[in-house]
């Protein structure tokens, strides 16, 4: 019998696939794998991006997509709207040094095609650009939809892909096609324009792996290199550095030679019950790569700089650039001005090399 006590079922988190932009990760939600705390799209599992005609769907799409490449995965971009020269051409391909050999394109529409492709190149992340495109959606009823999600859903349980459906959003501000379009996917953006030039990134009802509400949203901008984010909504958000239990904050303060951080810890008060905040004047180390010894206060919890039984050995030179620094560098950095980013960067990488006598 297909039946079972929930005793017998073992339980565990959802695995996360990073977007590779911080805010999206945040808006995607958190899980907590062997300890540690993982942001990102669910491990196999379909996304839709509902969005307004030239909002920027396939430009996000394809900045994530370019973003993981050069992280090293593979990911798919079924393109049916235009052209893969076109898309080519958005991607930018052509004035790069950028080693996009891991970006797969294909401009199949029948749902076999995409499905048989998927299963055959075991990509991390697919874009489906857009699924008001394949054959099967015909007009968009939702016994159609609910055969493209079936399929989709076998593909993704074999590979463990997550796929992100680009569809429109009609004048009612619904997805084009049956309601089954964002009710039976696990997670549902909307993409709309907003008051100053750019478009907004937001959850309405339905995320069944993160949480929902109108204060999880993003804000992006068009620039001549794609779309940048200009929002750090998920600053206000607990959970993003929360880390074993402590909650944490920082505060910069900045001379014309030197950057200083401290960092406010929510302790636990066992003789009132609540946390009590204290400073802590230690620098966001986080877990540096190529690192014999890890000192984080963004994963382990926060060791006072006294107590330190041992400093990092660098096995190589520290990492040069935001994408390679450790979360707590990394929103550090990002609270300083957006005009000076590139000389803050080094100034953030040589005060922790000064303060753990690195040369």
């Amino acid at each position: 019998m297909n039946y079972k006590s929930i005793e017998d079922v073992e339980a565990c988190d959802i695995g996360r696939i990073s977007t590779g932009q911080d805010e999206l990760d945040w808006m995607y939600g958190v899980s907590t794998i062997n300890g540690q705390k993982v942001w990102g799209m669910p491990v196999g599992k379909l996304s839709t991006w509902a969005g307004e005609g030239g909002v920027g769907k396939s430009r996000l799409s394809i900045s994530l997509c370019r973003k993981k490449v050069q992280e090293g995965s593979k990911i798919l971009y079924l393109q049916s709207e235009v052209d893969l020269s076109t898309l080519a051409q958005w991607v930018g391909t052509s004035d790069t040094n950028d080693d996009l050999r891991n970006f797969y394109c294909s401009e199949a529409t029948s749902l076999k095609e995409q499905t048989d492709i998927i299963k055959q190149l075991k990509p991390e992340l697919v874009i489906v650009d857009s699924v008001n495109k394949i054959k099967e959606f015909g007009s968009g009823s939702a016994s159609n939809i609910e055969k493209i999600i079936d399929a989709y859903r076998e593909a993704t349980n074999e590979t463990g892909c997550h796929v992100i459906f680009l569809c429109q959003l009609v004048k009612d501000g619904s997805a084009k096609g049956s309601t089954a379009l964002t009710h039976d996917p696990d997670c549902v953006f909307f993409l709309t324009n907003d008051s100053k030039g750019g478009f907004k990134v937001s959850i309405p009802k339905k995320h069944r792996y993160g949480r929902t509400g109108k204060e999880y949203r993003g804000h992006w901008k068009h620039t001549e290199k794609g779309v940048e984010c200009v929002s750090k909504n998920r600053l206000d958000d607990d959970r993003w550095f929360d880390a074993d239990g402590y909650r944490q904050k920082i505060e910069i303060t900045e001379t014309k030679d030197e950057i200083g951080f401290k960092i406010f810890s929510s302790m636990p008060d066992h003789m009132y019950g609540e946390d009590v905040f204290i400073e802590s004047d230690i620098v966001p180390m986080g877990s540096f790569p190529n690192t014999e010894s890890v000192v984080s206060n963004t994963e382990s919890g926060i060791v006072p700089m006294g107590t330190l039984y041992s400093k990092p050995k660098l096995l190589e030179n520290l990492p040069s650039t935001l994408e390679t620094c450790s979360p707590a560098v990394k929103e550090a950095y990002y609270t300083l001005h957006p005009d000076q980013k590139p000389k803050k960067v080094n100034k953030v990488i040589e005060f922790v090399k000064r303060r753990w006598g690195i040369k």
